[in-house]
């Protein structure tokens, strides 16, 4: 596998009205290639993203945009990022203490109501996710995973950086190929959050432009439906379901009810 491509995060700690082109410059010379900047912020706008995209774009970069997550009023906060995460990736920021399972679910709902076709990612770590939502199935909610996962504090260059990045294991997420690794250091600027891609810029652009398929074509979606079906084959009365979790699968479950039952003739059904 070839080395990763290097990339960075930014918000108004880097600077209240964007990184200097300066800077800029000075990360692209360093092999930097992407950079997310944060858009949104609970229920306001972070005034340094506008510019941070513009001048990453300008060098050719891949970008993209996340929303920090607060605590309620999720809707509210959805609609706001909807409206300024601009082109590229768009992501949640699950980290803040005392978020909830359903401030995220409610996020995801919203702005997928208002941009049914933009791909969602989460940032977020293992011991965050576990901790706010109780490792609730994030593979099913999200599109892809963005890991902070901080192990390679020293990391400047992509020989640094192993061939893979480390496994997710969590929430129902098996990989994140874009993953948070650190600090980033370049000389005459503060350190900044060092990510890394593990793909080309084209696949990391259509990460954040390639809708997601319908539920009915999801692989969770085709095992739960198998997995109802076995469960039902010769049986007149379907007792239980099949263990599993996330929207996609209850659906696969559903529909492989409803068709065995047509199938089999079924006089009753006891619900589980």
């Amino acid at each position: 596998m070839t080395a990763p491509i290097l990339g960075i995060d930014a918000s108004t700690y880097q600077g209240p009205r964007g990184m200097s082109f300066a800077r800029f410059e000075a990360l692209h010379a360093a092999g930097v290639r992407f950079g997310i900047f944060r858009a949104t912020i609970n229920a306001t706008v972070d005034a340094s993203c506008k510019v941070n995209l513009a001048r990453a774009d300008k060098l050719g970069w891949a970008v993209g945009s996340y929303h920090f997550l607060y605590p309620g009023n999720a809707d509210t906060q959805a609609e706001l990022y909807a409206k300024h995460c601009g082109d590229g990736l768009a992501v949640l920021d699950v980290e803040q203490s005392g978020v909830t399972r359903r401030d995220v679910k409610d996020f995801v709902r919203r702005f997928r109501e208002l941009r049914p076709k933009r791909p969602l990612g989460c940032y977020t770590s293992e011991g965050a996710w576990g901790h706010l939502t109780g490792n609730a199935d994030g593979a099913d909610l999200f599109d892809y995973l963005w890991q902070a996962r901080w192990t390679q504090l020293g990391t400047n260059e992509r020989s640094d950086l192993p061939a893979a990045p480390p496994r997710a294991g969590f929430g129902g997420w098996r990989t994140a190929e874009l993953w948070q690794y650190g600090a980033f250091r370049v000389k005459g600027y503060p350190a900044i959050d060092g990510n890394a891609w593990y793909g080309t810029l084209a696949e990391l652009r259509a990460l954040g432009t390639v809708p997601r398929p319908p539920l009915e074509e999801r692989p969770r979606y085709r095992e739960a439906y198998a997995a109802m079906l076995e469960a039902a084959e010769g049986a007149v009365t379907l007792v239980a379901d099949p263990v599993g979790t996330g929207p996609a699968w209850a659906k696969g479950v559903a529909d492989a009810r409803h068709d065995a039952i047509l199938a089999l003739g079924a006089l009753h059904v006891v619900e589980p």
